[in-house]
């Protein structure tokens, strides 16, 4: 059996790569050096969103739901203080949907020219599915999702490199 885990996901630099072939492996490493930097904005955004209730407010709406972020917050626990609140969230469901946690289209609002806009809708994938709180025992991974964000987790991790100094 062949162990991919030996390889290396870096192959730089490539001898014999035309002037335009470094160019794009060389955004490529940019890329991951900006995966690397950004990992952690990831899981705190989509907790942030589980702790919102976003997917419970897009399932509530139906499947095949799409709804604008400012229709999403709507359905928050508790009424938002901030006016920027859907400005915000909107960026959140940007990320998710990056990480194909929703869909996210763009449509046209107004009734003629002068009133037209364009605004981002969000879908959930079906992904998202494992993460509803049913409150039915039904085996959503939001919880054990919450428990590996939690700072008590987290600090387990924050103590990592004293295994390797110290002598257990």
């Amino acid at each position: 059996m062949e162990n991919h885990l030996q390889e290396s996901l870096t192959n730089y630099p490539k001898p014999g790569l035309t002037k335009k072939e470094e160019q794009v492996n060389e955004e490529m490493m940019g890329m991951q050096a900006w995966k690397i930097t950004t990992t952690l904005a990831f899981p705190m955004v989509f907790k942030a969103a589980l702790e919102l209730d976003v997917l419970d407010t897009i399932a509530a709406v139906g499947n095949d739901a799409w709804l604008s972020s400012s229709e999403i917050a709507l359905g928050f626990p508790t009424k938002p203080t901030n006016p920027e609140a859907s400005v915000l969230l909107d960026r959140m469901l940007r990320l998710l949907s990056s990480h194909s946690v929703l869909k996210c289209r763009m449509v046209e609002t107004g009734e003629n020219d002068q009133t037209r806009k364009t605004q981002r809708v969000y879908a959930m994938e079906p992904v998202c599915t494992f993460f509803l709180n049913r409150g039915d025992d039904s085996g959503s991974l939001m919880s054990l999702f919450m428990l590996f964000q939690s700072q008590v987790f987290f600090k387990t991790w924050y103590a990592l490199h004293y295994l390797q100094i110290s002598q257990i």
